[in-house]
């Protein structure tokens, strides 16, 4: 499990970085504490377009380096017995909703999602995956983070292992077409 720093974290210089009034102080964040960036709230620009996978996708709008923070998966914080009600209607729908958080909670982005819920699936590095989702520890609380595998021109289209808890689990495969010569796709 990973943590960011938080204001307990006097020798790196973490409370000063979080204060909202240097949050577009980027002098500031050229050097000291970068494990911050859930709490400073800047996120990467990136915009929703038409997937030539299925549906919608989120695209960069800027570039990014390997390792970048990029988002935060927000939605819906539920019980995990409510997960797996809402998990057989969207297990029918091919919709992968739900990521676990910790051991009894779940997010759902299906209804109060951001717009990371449009990062679509894909399982490998040859799919094209170029982010993952960990969760880390901030003021005692778990929430998911989006960081880039890998430097990430804009126009690029991401995507991320979701995981297949939910299909193992019920005996279901999901497979997505592919976007003809391409597994990346572009604005």
């Amino acid at each position: 499990m990973n943590r960011e720093c938080g204001p307990e974290c006097v020798s790196c210089g973490a409370l000063e970085r979080i204060d909202l009034a240097n949050k577009y102080d980027y002098e500031l964040f050229k050097t000291g504490c970068q494990n911050v960036c859930l709490q400073r709230g800047v996120k990467r620009k990136t915009v929703i377009g038409q997937s030539q996978l299925v549906g919608f996708r989120l695209y960069l709008a800027e570039s990014v380096k390997k390792g970048d923070y990029l988002d935060e998966y927000n939605g819906e914080n539920i019980s995990r017995e409510e997960a797996e009600r809402r998990g057989i209607v969207y297990d029918r729908k091919l919709l992968p909703f739900l990521s676990d958080l910790n051991r009894d909670r779940v997010i759902d982005v299906a209804r109060l999602g951001n717009k990371t819920r449009f990062i679509n699936r894909a399982s490998t590095a040859e799919d094209g995956i170029n982010c993952e989702g960990k969760i880390v520890l901030i003021n005692g609380e778990h929430r998911i983070k989006f960081v880039a595998l890998r430097d990430v021109n804009p126009g690029e289209g991401l995507l991320f292992n979701h995981g297949n808890k939910i299909f193992e689990t019920q005996d279901l495969a999901m497979t997505l077409p592919k976007a003809a010569g391409s597994k990346r796709g572009v604005l």
